[in-house]
C-alpha cells in the first residue's frame, strides 16, 4: 500500500489494498475476486502488468511468501511486519 511496510495479516495489511482495488474497478461489475485488472499499478507485486487478488499469478501470494520466509520471522507468523529497506 506504499507505506514502506510489508504486512500480510492485521491492520494496514497489503492484500486488502489489492482486494479493494479489484472490487472498486468500474469494469468489475460482478465484484469478482479473481477479476484481472490490466496495467502496471503500485499493487502489482509480481510486475506482470495484471492486478489479481485471487487465482493464478495473483499479487497476494508474493506478499505471503515474503512474510513467511523473512529470516527474522522465526515463528512463521502471518502478521509479522517488516520495513522496506532502501539500497
Amino acid at each position: 500500500n506504499g507505506d514502506g511496510r510489508l504486512i500480510f495479516q492485521g491492520a494496514g495489511n497489503d492484500p486488502t489494498t489489492v482486494f479493494l482495488k479489484i472490487l472498486s474497478d468500474p469494469n468489475n461489475t460482478g465484484f469478482a475476486r479473481n477479476y484481472v485488472r490490466l496495467g502496471y499499478q503500485q499493487e502489482d507485486t509480481n510486475l506482470d502488468g495484471q492486478l489479481i487478488f485471487q487465482g493464478g499469478s495473483n499479487d497476494t501470494s508474493p506478499i505471503f511468501i515474503n512474510i513467511l520466509s523473512h529470516p527474522l520471522n522465526t515463528s512463521f507468523s502471518r502478521n509479522f511486519t517488516f520495513m522496506a529497506q532502501m539500497p
